[in-house]
């Protein structure tokens, strides 16, 4: 009889290699091992968003190499494909992979201000809006214009243990209007919105983040333009301030002085870039509170902010 907690915790320890090695000589399950491009945009969002909340570098680092494996991989010769198994997979992607990148790339931008993410961001939006965006419907389509041509063409509306391609896509329309100001964009997102109120009011339930595009249509966004050079320290105090507090609908930018950011909408930075120290501006409409230049300060500006948008 086993008297010890070290005797039973040893037996059990051996019981299981003798399980495992009799398991080994069985066939292995199959085992789904493929890379599917929404996911990684899903992860990319969530990468970017744990590095900003936490402060992590690491979880940084690694939302900036999912990226760099994205444009490596996913997207042979420019064009988004749906999966990756050893090598880019033949089938085009999918509305849900264009939307869950654009966000991700977003997301991946306010984290570390690469241009180049923004960018991509555009261009994987605009290639959703030419391919799988339904005017009529005010939805985006399962499949892209390029794919196999179906009988029925189903949408990608309904929001379940991930987003629709739907209410992924307005959250790229709608963050990428805030800070590029491009019309299109915003439009599309407005139409969007409008033509599924009534739906929303009738089954939340099966549009949870569709509801977060409408919250973000009737509040607008939240502006903050943080001047400094991103890699300094008192620069990286002011987004760290931003990043860590809690302030739905926020679009943020931050360019060095003197650089003007590119891609970006010229009312959120003419004006502001000779700051001669870091210095952060929050914007809500056409009234901008006063300029700051200590994190405490803007912590306070983005409380304030937050408290007139309940």
């Amino acid at each position: 009889m086993l008297s010890r907690h070290g005797d039973l915790t040893d037996a059990l320890a051996n019981g299981l290699r003798i399980l495992f090695a009799a398991r080994e000589h069985r066939p292995r399950p199959f085992r789904d091992d493929k890379i599917l491009a929404a996911w990684n945009g899903l992860a990319l969002s969530a990468l970017s968003r744990g590095a900003q909340v936490l402060g992590d570098t690491s979880l940084a680092a690694r939302a900036t190499h999912l990226g760099a494996f994205v444009r490596e991989r996913l997207m042979p010769q420019g064009e988004l494909r749906r999966s990756y198994l050893e090598g880019p997979g033949r089938v085009l992607a999918f509305a849900e992979d264009f939307a869950a990148l654009a966000v991700g790339f977003l997301d991946l931008y306010e984290t570390t201000f690469e241009p180049s993410d923004l960018a991509l961001s555009r261009h994987l939006t605009d290639v959703l809006l030419d391919t799988c965006y339904l005017a009529d419907k005010g939805a985006m389509a399962v499949s892209s214009i390029h794919a196999e041509k179906l009988v029925h063409r189903p949408l990608s509306l309904y929001d379940n243990a991930v987003p629709s391609a739907t209410s992924a896509g307005l959250e790229a329309l709608q963050r990428l209007a805030w800070l590029t100001g491009e019309g299109r964009y915003r439009a599309v997102a407005e139409a969007i919105v409008r033509t599924h109120l009534t739906a929303m009011a009738q089954n939340p339930f099966g549009f949870g983040n569709l509801l977060a595009g409408l919250d973000r249509h009737l509040r607008g966004p939240v502006e903050v333009v943080i001047v400094g050079a991103p890699t300094a320290a008192q620069t990286r105090a002011l987004i760290s301030a931003t990043h860590r507090t809690y302030l739905p609908n926020r679009a943020l930018l931050c360019f060095a002085p003197g650089e003007p950011p590119t891609g970006i909408d010229p009312l959120l930075w003419q004006g502001r870039e000779a700051s001669a120290v870091p210095t952060a501006y929050v914007c809500r409409g056409a009234a901008c509170l006063a300029p700051v230049t200590e994190p405490a300060a803007l912590v306070s500006l983005l409380t304030e902010a937050r408290a007139q948008m309940a």
